[in-house]
């Protein structure tokens, strides 16, 4: 199946505008297409909620809308693009005006994923222990380290924050960086007093260091290189479920 921009992104088509796709923590914002100008590679859309202020800076963005394809499975497809112009009062008709974003677009269609990018925080129920191994040395979840959050693209250490580096070497590493990590993921089993335990292993890379995450941790962004397919469907599993667990504890506050 053939797709292009303009028979994609049309007037009235609901979309989401993702910030920052390929990193560690992408942002989402639902929209919806007021106007198209494929000659001037324009785009009018409604503003987003929360609503994006002129202040707001981002690396990429990306305009996405979901097809069906060959197979009639639903795909996302995005086009990059930037903030052109911010819109007061934007005429949908003689009685409605709205606040709009004006983009500007490039000409290239592509399949995007951005579920994989999401990233969750373990709890007591649905726990994460890790192992990193970098420059030859060995480091601990509890020990060395918590883990922050995870996703099918990386996950997010807790560093002590302390003075003294050589307490731990962690907080000296350098984005580039490369290692190994292990991860063991429990989440209850048939019966709750028995956990289920799975074993992952993988190649990472320091992405990005926030050595002012907080006065306690510097927060480190860790990315996966490359999942073995079972690995990846077995913590896509483990993610799903912890969702699940924390959309029906927020139910029952």
């Amino acid at each position: 199946m053939s797709y292009q921009i303009d028979n994609t992104f049309t007037p009235g088509n609901g979309v989401e505008l993702v910030f920052n796709l390929n990193s560690l923590s992408p942002l989402s914002r639902p929209s919806m297409i007021f106007d198209s100008s494929p000659r001037k590679k324009e785009l009018i859309i409604s503003q987003t909620t929360p609503k994006l202020l002129k202040t707001f800076t981002y690396d990429t963005l990306h305009l996405t809308a979901l097809k069906n394809n060959d197979q009639n499975e639903r795909i996302r497809l995005g086009i990059e693009c930037k903030i052109k112009g911010f819109i007061n009062n934007y005429e949908l008709n003689k009685e409605t005006k709205e606040e709009a974003l004006l983009l500007e677009y490039k000409e290239k269609l592509q399949e995007v994923n951005i579920r994989s990018a999401f990233r969750i925080r373990p709890n007591n129920r649905y726990s994460i222990i890790a192992k990193v191994g970098c420059k030859n040395q060995e480091y601990y979840s509890g020990k060395h380290f918590k883990i922050f959050d995870i996703s099918l693209t990386g996950l997010g250490l807790l560093i002590p924050n302390t003075p003294d580096r050589k307490t731990n070497p962690l907080i000296a590493l350098e984005p580039g960086d490369t290692g190994i990590i292990g991860v063991i993921l429990k989440e209850p089993g048939n019966e709750e007093s028995v956990p289920e335990i799975k074993k992952l292993f993988n190649k990472i890379k320091i992405v990005r260091i926030n050595k002012k995450f907080n006065p306690r941790y510097v927060l480190i962004g860790c990315q996966f290189k490359s999942w073995e397919r079972n690995d990846e469907e077995t913590l896509g599993s483990f993610i799903h479920k912890l969702q699940l667990h924390e959309i029906r504890h927020l139910q029952q506050l």
